[in-house]
C-alpha cells in the first residue's frame, strides 16, 4: 500500500506536474542546442570539437536532470486528463523536430495526418510519448544514407494508431523478438539503453503513458531496414 501523503506535500507534487510543461519546453530547446553540438563534433576543427565535447557533456547532464525531475513528478497519479485531438498533438510535436534538429542534419519527417480524432489523457503524457519516439527515430536515421521518418495516423476503432517509421539499422533487442507484449517489455527499464549516453527513461515513459491511457504499443524492427513503432490510443467522442 502506498504511504499517505499529507496535503501540503501533495500540493507541491501537483504544482510540479503543472511545471512539467515548462520543463518540457526548456528540454526541447536544449535538444536543439544538442543537435548543433553534434554537427560541430562531426564537422568542426580540432579546437571546436574539443569545446563542443565539453558542451555536450554539460548538456547531457542537464537533460538527465530534467528527465529525472519529470520521471519522479509523474510517479504520483493526478486526474489531469483532457480531451486531445491526436492529429493536432502529433503535428505540434513533429514541428518542433522538423524545424529543429531534424532540419539541421538533413532528416525529412513526412506526416500523414488524419481528420480530428479525439483521445482522453494527460497532454504532457501524449507530448512526451511523441517526443521520445520521434527522438529515437531521428537518432536511428541520423547516420544513414536515407534519412526519412514517416508518421501516419490510422483510425482502427476503438483505437487511433500512430505509426512512426524510420529507415534506421533496426532496434537492438526488438529485431529478434517475437513477443507481442511491447507495452510491458522488461527490456525497456530505467538504466537500460542501447544508446551510449542513454538512461533508459524514454521508452519507460512511453510505456507508462500508454498504460495510463489504456493504450497499447507495438514495435516491429528489421536489421538494416528500420523500425516501426505503433502507438495505440483509445478513441473517444468529442463530448466525453
Amino acid at each position: 500500500m502506498k504511504p499517505e501523503i499529507d496535503p501540503k506535500t501533495r500540493a507541491y507534487i501537483l504544482f510540479g506536474k503543472y511545471l512539467t510543461g515548462v520543463v518540457h519546453s526548456i528540454r526541447s530547446k536544449l535538444m536543439a542546442v544538442y543537435g548543433v553540438t553534434e554537427l560541430i563534433l562531426r564537422d568542426g576543427d580540432r579546437t571546436s570539437r574539443e569545446h563542443a565535447q565539453l558542451q555536450q557533456i554539460a548538456l547531457s547532464q542537464i537533460l538527465e536532470m530534467l528527465d529525472r525531475y519529470m520521471f519522479f513528478v509523474r510517479t504520483e497519479a493526478f486526474p489531469l486528463d483532457d480531451t486531445i485531438d491526436i492529429s493536432a498533438a502529433a503535428t505540434s510535436s513533429i514541428e518542433i523536430f522538423r524545424w529543429g534538429v531534424a532540419a539541421r542534419i538533413g532528416i525529412q519527417i513526412r506526416f500523414e495526418p488524419s481528420g480530428q480524432v479525439f483521445i482522453k489523457g494527460s497532454p504532457d503524457d501524449v507530448f512526451l510519448i511523441f517526443e521520445h519516439v520521434l527522438q529515437n527515430a531521428i537518432e536511428a536515421v541520423s547516420k544513414r544514407e536515407e534519412r526519412v521518418i514517416q508518421v501516419r495516423i490510422i483510425v482502427e476503432s476503438p483505437f487511433a494508431r500512430v505509426d512512426v517509421v524510420d529507415s534506421g539499422a533496426g532496434l537492438p533487442g526488438c529485431i529478434s523478438c517475437r513477443d507481442s507484449m511491447c507495452l510491458e517489455c522488461s527490456r525497456f527499464a530505467v538504466g537500460k539503453s542501447s544508446k551510449k549516453n542513454g538512461n533508459g527513461l524514454g521508452m519507460v515513459w512511453v510505456q507508462e503513458g500508454l498504460l495510463r491511457m489504456k493504450g497499447n504499443l507495438s514495435i516491429q524492427s528489421l536489421p538494416g531496414t528500420g523500425t516501426t513503432v505503433s502507438l495505440f490510443f483509445p478513441v473517444i467522442s468529442r463530448t466525453e
